[in-house]
């Protein structure tokens, strides 16, 4: 599923989060966290990652589960 993804992200020296409410969650510090979940209540996922230079983070919200891996891999491998 994000596998590959998930790689790159441990690479950049982000540490698993391990919480039980994302589907995965990983951290460098406080204010920079990347992690996805799934709302159930909205039916839909939730990505959030953070801003260069900035405390806060980007929450973009899919219906979609190609859509937010699509997204996941784009902000992964070019953003951050």
């Amino acid at each position: 599923m994000f596998a590959t993804v998930e790689k790159s992200i441990i690479k950049k020296n982000y540490k698993e989060n391990l919480n039980g409410h994302y589907l995965w969650s990983y951290y460098r510090s406080f204010d920079d966290k990347i992690e996805l979940r799934y709302d159930i209540d909205e039916n839909e996922y939730v990505f959030s990652f953070p801003l260069h230079n900035s405390k806060m983070n980007y929450v973009a919200h899919f219906s979609d589960f190609n859509e937010v891996n699509r997204y996941v891999k784009y902000i992964v491998s070019t953003y951050i």
